[in-house]
């Protein structure tokens, strides 16, 4: 059984997808598996996948049965993993060649739950200044996190937690029984560009124990036609908030069904800052 399950969730990659996987295969930590999830991509996506699965045992393709969305396509390479650690990546993304073997590393000398590594960001078009500005922007917010040794999260220290942890899924190593044993999953329904986010308000009320290294893990590609630049436009603002909603009535759902109180409590009026910090305070009167 491999140590480590990178999760892959992909939608018409083909442009990028030999860079992500060949940036997998090349690290120096072996032991891993790669779980390609299709989500009824109509390119050339699948095919790139299935060449590289008969030339290395280690890449599996998975297939949802209609287009879900990546909540859904990381649910299904989260319950399909053999691996005891888990990692997720963006398809359009990649990873530095020794970050597995650091965040194992790591993860096994502190005896943490998650180990977070730095996340740089780039674009390819280097004269399309709308980009540059949100490289820089993310940037910023990306390498925030300074390297701290073993903190855990607790009901107290949540607000805490969650503005110094940025709301990425990937970039992070996490104990796959940590996910199982506080029964953690995406929100299947599509909730465009907040599922992370929504997730990680779920996964700080488990009380992990957390480490951030210095190292930088995951090469972030900033791009025009990414949902974040382009969904809000097409969709509309409404459409957009009403996605944000949904996916933070999901978290307040998982809190109020597997967080006891008082703990419960505590965890709600600190979310109730986090939201009112990152503007979005249309479900603050929702927890209890």
């Amino acid at each position: 059984m491999p140590e480590i399950s990178v999760i892959i969730p992909f939608y018409n990659s083909e442009k990028y997808l030999n860079e992500c996987i060949d940036s997998v295969l090349r690290q120096t930590f072996e032991d891993f598996e790669v779980i390609c999830v299709d989500d009824c991509s109509s390119d050339n996506s699948v095919e790139i996948i299935k060449e590289y699965s008969k030339k290395d045992n280690r890449v599996r393709l998975l297939q949802n049965e209609q287009n879900s969305g990546p909540g859904a396509s990381r649910n299904l390479g989260l319950n399909n993993a053999k691996g005891n650690y888990i990692f997720f990546l963006d398809s359009d993304d990649f990873i530095c060649i020794e970050i597995l073997k650091i965040l194992y590393d790591t993860l096994k000398e502190t005896d943490s739950d998650i180990v977070i590594s730095k996340t740089l960001t780039f674009c390819d078009d280097e004269f399309n200044e709308e980009l540059q500005k949100k490289v820089y922007g993310l940037g910023n917010y990306f390498m925030k996190e300074e390297p701290v040794r073993k903190f855990v999260v607790t009901p107290e220290n949540y607000y805490e937690a969650f503005v110094r942890t940025s709301c990425l899924i990937w970039g992070k190593l996490y104990k796959k029984e940590f996910f199982t044993k506080n029964h953690l999953n995406y929100i299947e329904k599509k909730v465009y560009n907040h599922e992370d986010l929504c997730f990680l308000f779920k996964l700080l009320a488990c009380e992990p124990t957390i480490t951030v290294v210095e190292d930088i893990g995951v090469m972030y590609r900033i791009r025009e036609d990414s949902l974040s630049f382009a969904n809000v436009e097409k969709k509309g603002l409404i459409y957009h908030q009403d996605n944000i909603n949904l996916g933070l009535r999901d978290a307040i759902d998982y809190i109020n069904k597997y967080i006891p109180s008082p703990k419960k409590e505590k965890i709600f009026e600190n979310y109730k800052k986090c939201i009112f910090w990152l503007g979005l305070d249309n479900t603050k009167n929702d927890c209890q």
